[in-house]
């Protein structure tokens, strides 16, 4: 399935659709890449949304993003993976597989314990 354009009104619902959620952050010159749109056709599990941070700079605010194209990985409402750049096809399969087998209990507990953002990288 194609990736589902996010917007500010739109955000809440996208938010809380799915178990795992693949945003990728553009712009109106190249609003999706290939590799992400590609990657949401071979995994139609998974929920993967594009925000135009040129029509929604809030939400390029709301996360952060200061440069574009920009890859967040949310799971059960946890970021666990937030980088700026183009994510290469064989690295976003990687990240794919990673985050399927992320142990979210143990995950939150550590949350729990050290509030600091999950990092960069699949936890």
């Amino acid at each position: 399935m194609a990736p589902v354009t996010v917007t500010t009104e739109g955000f809440a619902a996208f938010g809380t659709s799915a178990g795992i959620l693949f945003i990728e952050f553009g712009d109106s010159c190249e609003p999706v890449t290939a590799v992400f749109a590609r990657a949401s056709e071979r995994h139609p599990d998974l929920t993967f949304g594009t925000v135009d941070v040129t029509a929604e700079p809030e939400l390029g605010r709301a996360f952060g993003i200061s440069a574009v194209p920009a890859l967040m990985i949310v799971r059960e409402g946890i970021v666990l993976y937030a980088r700026e750049g183009a994510t290469a096809g064989p690295l976003l399969e990687e990240m794919i597989a990673k985050v399927r087998t992320v142990d979210m209990e143990a995950m939150r507990h550590r949350l729990a314990s050290d509030p600091a953002p999950a990092g960069k990288g699949v936890a």
